[in-house]
């Protein structure tokens, strides 16, 4: 109680005000994001010590719906992340991939719409790619283009960067696509200048420090009832030929 001067009371301030009662009040902050420490969930242990402003009601009320908020964010979290979460910390342990296709029983050898990845470079100037790796053993059809008047050894890189050791020098100018392989066409033929010096490569196979590529090279090994079928249709166009 007493006397106050200059009081500020709703913009204005009051030249003095007597105070008669003495019961003290205190400022009661409910808003919970001004509650010190951790303020989620909103119950009603936000209450300052020893200024609790809530009835009992009110704190099994405040109770009820802090909890249930933080019931359910965590279900929220478990709905859309635990499943690929789960699967994260399980691929710390053990395998998590699985197929989701099914086996369709078609061999790659026996789709004969299919092609091999064969790197190559396309320019605007040029008919048809130029191949930028080594198809001596590669069965043809599977380069996915065919020049009919020249052969594949036209467009193929690797003879304009000749290098010390390289399987073959000459090229075979027309088109070689009678048979599976480049490598099975009459026109082929190892250089005879390739150095011999052998030495013991990867994988038991037996290679010359000058015989290292300078381009990768692509091989195809179709299976045994295809090789057969290749086979049968070589002997047929070299009897045409013969007749």
């Amino acid at each position: 109680s007493g006397i106050y001067l200059d009081v500020l009371v709703n913009g204005n301030i009051l030249p003095s005000v007597n105070v008669t009662q003495t019961t003290e009040v205190t400022h009661c902050s409910q808003g919970w994001r001004d509650a010190s420490g951790i303020s989620f969930p909103p119950t009603s242990r936000l209450q300052p010590s020893g200024e609790s402003w809530m009835t009992s009601s009110q704190e099994k009320l405040a109770n009820v719906y802090g909890w249930s908020a933080l019931g359910i964010l965590i279900g929220f979290f478990i709905i859309f992340f635990g499943s690929s979460s789960l699967r994260i910390f399980l691929s710390l342990f053990r395998s998590t991939y699985s197929t989701s296709g099914k086996d369709q029983v078609v061999d790659f050898s026996a789709n004969l719409e299919i092609f091999a990845y064969v790197p190559q470079i396309k320019l605007p100037s040029m008919p048809f790619p130029l191949l930028a790796c080594d198809v001596d053993e590669l069965d043809q059809e599977l380069i996915g283009w065919n020049d009919e008047t020249k052969s594949y050894d036209y467009y193929n890189l690797l003879f304009d960067v000749p290098y010390e050791g390289m399987k073959r020098t000459k090229k075979i100018e027309e088109n070689t696509r009678g048979k599976g392989q480049i490598q099975d066409h009459a026109g082929f033929k190892e250089s005879s200048t390739r150095p011999r010096n052998v030495v013991a490569g990867a994988d038991g196979v037996e290679v010359t420090a000058e015989d290292k590529p300078i381009f990768s090279i692509i091989k195809h090994y179709p299976p045994e009832w295809l090789q057969k079928i290749l086979d049968e249709q070589d002997l047929e166009k070299e009897d045409k030929k013969e007749e």
